[in-house]
């Protein structure tokens, strides 16, 4: 049973940045077709990236929004 963070399958923030940082140039798109909670999405946008997400589940759309315009706002301050 997932007892820690908003979805079955979270990974952590810290390894899809460096995978992310090591595979690909600033600037560029990453698709992640099983959006989830928005780890993927939140990490391209701190590494500067750009980011398109594919997610089933209403309530995980909204939830990712919500990381991905907090990681946003980070970025402005």
């Amino acid at each position: 049973e997932k007892t820690e963070g908003k979805h079955p399958t979270q990974k952590p923030i810290v390894l899809l940045d460096r995978i992310i940082r090591a595979s690909t140039e600033e600037g560029a798109t990453i698709l992640d077709p099983f959006l989830g909670s928005g780890t993927t999405s939140v990490a391209a946008v701190l590494s500067g990236r750009n980011s398109i997400g594919i997610e089933q589940d209403e309530n995980f759309c909204e939830l990712s929004k919500k990381r991905i315009q907090l990681a946003q706002k980070q970025l402005k301050s």
